[in-house]
């Protein structure tokens, strides 16, 4: 069980720095207006050949073959609520690595969904 957690404390750290580097590289890409954009092979082409954003979807891909491996171990209903922790994460990664301000009214909802998820769990 001690190892399901490990993996569990890599998964709350890949996952965030995942869609960091996913934002990087969507910022690069610029802004998509519309499904025709989105679906447009253009634009298709320069997501899936942005480094940053497949460097994303790699740290996403091995969060999630961990995070299976918790799955293995560990009660979902336990567990899954536990990983709101990851929106502090993300929350701290956007400030420090993309320069985005948070309100306190914000880090104040983000606090009070962590507390909610900790609650379910006691």
């Amino acid at each position: 069980m001690k190892f399901a957690f490990i993996l569990f404390a890599i998964t709350l750290l890949l996952q965030p720095i995942g869609q960091i580097l996913e934002k990087k590289g969507m910022v690069q890409i610029g802004a998509i207006q519309g499904i025709s954009s989105l679906f447009n092979p253009a634009t298709l082409f320069r997501i899936i050949t942005n480094p940053w954003v497949l460097l994303g979807v790699l740290c996403s891909v091995c969060g999630l073959i961990l995070w299976l491996a918790v799955l293995s171990n560990l009660k979902v209903s336990y567990i899954y609520p536990l990983g709101s922790i990851s929106y502090i994460v993300v929350v701290i990664l956007a400030v420090v690595f993309l320069g985005e301000s948070i309100t306190w009214l914000r880090m104040g909802g983000v606090c009070l969904i962590v507390a909610g998820c900790f609650l379910l769990n006691s």
